[in-house]
C-alpha cells in the first residue's frame, strides 16, 4: 500500500523528492507515525526492483524520482 502512494506522490514529480517529503506526506495521507527507516526500506526496495530512482538534485539533495518507465512514457531531461 505504501509503495503505490510513493509511486502516486511522485509520478508527476520530475524533480523527485526527498525522504522527508515522502515521509511528511505519508503521515499527512495516513494519519501514522511511520518512522523514516520504515519509508527508507521501502524506497531502497522500491530502488532495487527498479520503480525509483536514487539520484541527487542540483543543490547536491538525494533526492528519489519515478523511474522513466512508469512515468507513462515521458522522458524525463532534468
Amino acid at each position: 500500500m505504501l509503495d503505490s502512494h510513493i509511486v502516486l506522490l511522485t509520478r508527476y514529480n520530475y524533480k523527485g523528492l526527498t525522504l522527508f517529503q515522502i515521509l511528511s506526506n505519508i503521515r499527512k495521507t495516513f494519519n501514522s507515525s511511520i518512522d523514516y527507516h520504515s519509508i527508507l526500506n521501502i524506497c531502497t526496495r522500491m530502488i532495487d526492483k527498479g520503480i525509483l530512482q536514487k539520484t541527487k538534485n542540483k543543490n547536491g539533495v538525494i533526492v528519489y524520482k519515478l523511474y522513466n518507465i512508469y512515468r507513462d512514457g515521458q522522458q524525463d531531461n532534468s
